[in-house]
């Protein structure tokens, strides 16, 4: 269905319909044996499984920072306080390692802005052109 949706849009059949049709089969026909030797990985598992809630519990319980720096006495306080924000924001919020780790502090919630703001750090310069223009014309 995708290879006679993408045949139709990018290739140019003329004739009646029914040549059409005939044209629209040989071509799958030439593709696929030009492409019979390559194989579509499929993936054993397609997502990991969800957490359960002892699980959760038992990660939330190990994360608390006084309860990891009484356990782990030789931990950096720093370290203890920072991984459990990180868990919160996971749990909480459903962001992946990367969105977290872009997070900035305008993204933030706040007054203007109740949810928490991801943007591709590769869109983030145009933002802040658009935003200095912006700037420059209230001026």
């Amino acid at each position: 269905m995708l290879f006679k949706w993408f045949a139709e849009q990018y290739s140019t059949f003329e004739g009646r319909s029914s040549e059409h049709e005939v044209e629209l089969q040989m071509y799958k026909k030439a593709i696929s044996e030009r492409f019979s030797d390559k194989h579509v990985r499929v993936r054993r598992k397609k997502v990991a499984d969800n957490l359960t809630e002892n699980e959760i519990t038992t990660i939330e319980h190990f994360l608390r920072p006084n309860l990891r720096l009484e356990k782990q006495p030789k931990l950096c306080p720093a370290q203890a306080i920072r991984n459990y924000p990180f868990w919160r924001l996971v749990i909480d919020f459903v962001l992946r390692e990367g969105e977290i780790l872009a997070l900035r502090l305008e993204d933030r919630p706040h007054r203007d802005q109740i949810q928490i703001k991801i943007v591709r750090i590769e869109e983030r310069g145009a933002m802040k052109s658009q935003n200095e223009l912006f700037n420059v014309n209230e001026q």
